[in-house]
Parts: C-alpha cells; sequence; structure tokens
C-alpha cells in the first residue's frame, strides 16, 4: 500500500495530472484507490460502461479492440506512469477498447463520481488535467499522421 505522499509523488510523474500544482496533486492523491490484478486479468472490457479510470503503479498491461469469437487487435501495450479508462470519467459511453494484465499489476483508480465532486469543487485543477488530456490527443494525432505517411495514404 502507498502513503498518502507516495501517492502525489507518483502522481507528478503521470502525464495527466504533470501540470497540476502540489496541492492540487494532493487533493488527487486524496481520492484514489489501490487495486491488484493478476496476470492475464481482464481490467476492461470494451462495450461495458465504466466509471473509474486507472493508473499503472506497477505491471504491464495490453490494450485490445475485439471479443471472442471477432479476431482480436492488439492496439498497443501501457506500464508504469500511464493511464487508462480515463474517457469513462468525462463521457457516458461504453469502454472503447479491452484491457488486459499481461504481468501481475499495481493499480491506482480515481472513480468518476470522486473526479467530478473534486473538479467542481477547485475548477482550475480541472485546467490541469484537461492540458494532460490534450497532450494525449497530440500524441495520437502524431502517431496517425505517421502511420499514414508510412502507408503513403493523403
Amino acid at each position: 500500500m502507498l502513503l498518502p505522499i507516495e501517492k502525489i509523488i507518483f502522481l507528478n510523474n503521470v502525464a495527466i495530472f504533470k501540470n497540476l500544482k502540489a496541492e492540487d496533486l494532493h487533493l488527487v492523491a486524496s481520492i484514489t484507490k489501490e487495486e491488484f490484478y493478476k496476470n492475464n486479468e481482464i481490467i476492461i472490457q470494451e462495450g461495458e460502461m465504466g466509471d473509474k479510470m486507472f493508473i499503472i503503479v506497477d505491471g504491464e498491461v495490453e490494450v485490445y479492440k475485439g471479443n471472442s469469437g471477432k479476431e482480436l487487435m492488439v492496439l498497443g501495450k501501457m506500464k508504469k506512469n500511464e493511464f487508462l479508462g480515463e474517457m469513462a470519467i468525462f463521457d457516458e459511453e461504453p469502454r472503447s477498447a479491452s484491457i488486459k494484465s499481461i504481468t501481475d499489476a499495481h493499480m491506482l483508480t480515481i472513480s468518476k463520481d470522486d473526479i467530478k465532486e473534486l473538479v467542481l469543487s477547485y475548477p482550475d485543477l480541472s485546467f490541469g488535467i484537461f492540458k494532460g488530456l490534450c497532450g494525449r490527443v497530440r500524441e495520437a494525432n502524431t502517431r496517425l499522421f505517421e502511420l499514414r505517411k508510412s502507408l503513403n495514404v493523403n
């Protein structure tokens, strides 16, 4: 189990929270919960409604699309300091991909209700989080551009 100060230090190295002030990191750390997953355990199932996001403290996960009966497509792997499932805490849409652990994994989670209450109480905090989310969109755009370029698609 992580001590509160360890959570703050850890969250400071996670892209979605790196733009937050120390006092805001303390607030975020106070709403996290720890969860542990065994190797090959499903963490998120594509198509299900989600109510929390995950931050990888230790371990590695695989992101994939498709279910049994369909061809599975691995979209990538994620490891320590990366976050996933964040769309579920900001929209009302089903999960867009599945996530399973490919090692034992230690996660911090943040529930939709807790983050909503936090950003309503401390609105300035939301701008730091949004800046972190924008970084992820920019990164996805760059990867898409590079893929299209390598495939010679206009």
